[in-house]
């Protein structure tokens, strides 16, 4: 697993009941730890690793990438790596979170993770939203822009 950069940007999948405006609710960064078995990272997608130069690009790229048909208010938010991490090591009692690709059979190129949350709830609501913090304003349609729409 290698490790994102801190100039390097990530885009999680946002779904439209947790979005406001430019706004994203804390819970779609926070770990689904009453799953069995708990989740251990958040699913993200390395927008560099895309290849592309501008973020359009890398939007169709991560679009592909997500394997789901999306509700039309859906979002997608583009995190910084660096200021998330920052972020939460100065709000979260200096918890550093760490940002991996991960390679495993059949996941696309851009597939990575956020890792290193701690799985309790206290700790994971506050992960939850700062990481909400830094995407808002950071949001694009997840569904493909279509020339009716622009």
């Amino acid at each position: 697993m290698a490790d994102v950069p801190n100039d390097n940007h990530v885009a999680r999948y946002c779904r439209h009941r947790n979005v406001q405006g430019t706004n994203v609710s804390g819970k779609e960064f926070e770990l689904k730890l009453k799953r069995d078995p708990p989740e251990s990272y958040l699913s993200v997608n390395w927008m560099e690793a895309t290849g592309k130069s501008t973020i359009d690009d890398e939007l169709i790229v991560i679009r592909k990438a997500i394997p789901m048909e999306f509700h039309r208010k859906d979002r997608i938010a583009r995190l910084h790596v660096g200021t998330a991490r920052q972020k939460v090591f100065q709000n979260i009692g200096r918890l550093v979170i760490n940002f991996r690709k991960i390679k495993t059979k059949g996941s696309h190129k851009t597939y990575s993770g956020i890792y290193d949350i701690p799985m309790n709830d206290q700790s994971n609501r506050a992960v939850g939203m700062q990481l909400a913090m830094v995407a808002s304003g950071n949001l694009y349609p997840a569904q493909e822009p279509t020339e009716e729409s622009s």
